[in-house]
């Protein structure tokens, strides 16, 4: 019996010492791999907290305002933590609620607020009056945090929500008097004053500097002036009546995203502003022609209540000499073609083709004409918004009535030639003027020679 016991222990052991061998000393068994969990992404958060006395909303998710914007995304987690943020209000009548909007030193100033926080706060506030809180529950400020929040371009947060007791206007004191008194209302709560951009107006020995300054609403022309500037304006009048060879320049200012003036007379807006303070000086007094208007884009103007603050700029200087005048009936010499490029043919620009001519008493083009004709035709090709009169022109010797004939009929064979070349017809007027524009006296060969010409004029 007892062989018998032994045998199933000679076989386990057997197995243990075959197992041992096989996976443990060899290491050839088959183990079980660790499975390896992809990682996942982090979504970046900076979570809701609205946090009072009796109140504590929180959420996950928050508000998203587009990089450089002022209008905020509100999840549907962060409308509802709204909503009991109303409730709470409406049990406690005592508190109010104050947001803080955030921006960076880099952001751009919106166009109607001071800065990107001041509008992201005040976004917010519309969302929260359209929830049922009262305006003058809501508080708004701005702070600069250099390090906002950004995930797939959008600034997570952007504004910060505090609830404190709403401050309490103090008793005025009654007066001491026999008669009964009617108790004042307290005064309303004042914004802190915001120090505007000063007037100055210098140069030439004048300085005058006024503490206000002019007033444009925002993206538009018409000044609006406070009496105080009014009399700075009395005092540059005075100065002007008295020093006629002092001119002032203004110079109106606008920014990059003012509109075009509807008047088509105005390149800019600053321009428009300039023209219109022009109209306020002359009605002071001061002469058109000691007024000098122009315009300067700049895109960091002041901006308070929805009024530009300044909006132009004051130099007063000499006045620049008047120019010797020319002599009686004799015009002023066009540009020289050969020296013109497409950038002179501006409108009402005077161009002088000087090597088109004709044969003596005749309308025929001579051979040397056409190479500054067809320089004409490859300057109108490339710029097809352009429109040219062609005029031609004789000197006063001979029958005026022939002259005149003579001048339209080589304005008329030089636009037959552009014609021909492709140019429209509707692109091309021609005029003949004899002899009643001269360049220089008739009273010399040269002069004579110098007034036999043919001109083009940008319409």
């Amino acid at each position: 019996m007892k062989r018998y016991f032994l045998i199933p222990i000679i076989i386990l052991w057997w197995i243990f010492g075959a197992w041992y061998w096989t996976c443990i000393e060899k290491g050839l068994c088959e183990r079980k791999t660790e499975t390896v969990q992809p990682a996942v992404e982090k979504k970046i958060e900076n979570p809701l907290v609205i946090t009072a006395e009796g109140l504590n909303l929180r959420s996950n998710d928050n508000l998203r305002f587009n990089t450089g914007g002022i209008s905020p995304e509100v999840p549907s987690v962060v409308d509802n933590r709204f909503g009991e943020l109303k409730s709470y209000l409406d049990r406690n009548p005592n508190k109010e609620l104050t947001l803080t909007g955030l921006y960076t030193n880099a952001d751009l100033k919106p166009a109607s607020f001071a800065n990107l926080g001041l509008g992201r706060a005040s976004k917010v506030k519309e969302v929260l009056i359209r929830k049922g809180i009262n305006a003058n529950r809501i508080v708004t400020k701005a702070a600069v945090r250099n390090n906002l929040i950004v995930d797939a371009d959008k600034v997570i947060g952007g504004v910060n929500f505090a609830i404190g007791n709403k401050a309490v206007a103090a008793k005025p004191k009654p007066a001491v008097t026999t008669k009964p008194t009617v108790p004042t209302k307290p005064a309303a709560p004042t914004k802190p004053a915001v120090k505007e951009t000063p007037l100055v107006i210098s140069g030439a020995g004048l300085n005058l500097r006024n503490e206000q300054n002019l007033r444009f609403p925002v993206k538009k022309s018409q000044p609006q002036i406070p009496p105080k500037v009014n009399q700075t304006f009395n005092q540059l009048s005075q100065f002007l009546k008295k020093n006629t060879d002092k001119q002032v320049t203004v110079t109106g200012l606008y920014e990059r995203t003012d509109p075009k003036p509807a008047n088509k007379r105005f390149a800019n807006l600053g321009l428009e502003r300039a023209e219109q303070l022009k109209q306020t000086l002359t009605k002071k007094g001061i002469k058109a022609d000691q007024i000098a208007t122009k315009a300067l884009l700049r895109n960091n103007l002041q901006v308070i209540d929805n009024k530009v603050i300044g909006g132009a700029t004051f130099v007063v200087s000499n006045k620049p000499k008047a120019a010797a005048p020319k002599k009686p009936g004799v015009q002023e010499k066009a540009l020289d073609f050969s020296k013109a490029t497409a950038d002179n043919f501006k409108k009402g620009q005077r161009i002088e083709l000087k090597n088109v001519q004709f044969a003596s008493g005749s309308a025929n083009l001579k051979n040397t004409s056409f190479a500054d004709l067809n320089k004409l035709i490859n300057i109108l090709n490339k710029n097809k918004n352009i429109k040219i009169e062609v005029g031609g022109h004789t000197d006063n010797v001979g029958d005026l009535a022939l002259n005149n004939k003579l001048s339209q009929q080589r304005a008329t064979s030089v636009v037959t030639y552009l014609t021909g070349k492709g140019i429209a017809k509707n692109r091309l007027t021609s005029k003949g003027y004899g002899p009643a524009k001269p360049v220089a006296p008739n009273t010399s060969i040269a002069g004579r020679q110098a007034n036999r010409r043919v001109e083009v004029t940008v319409n």
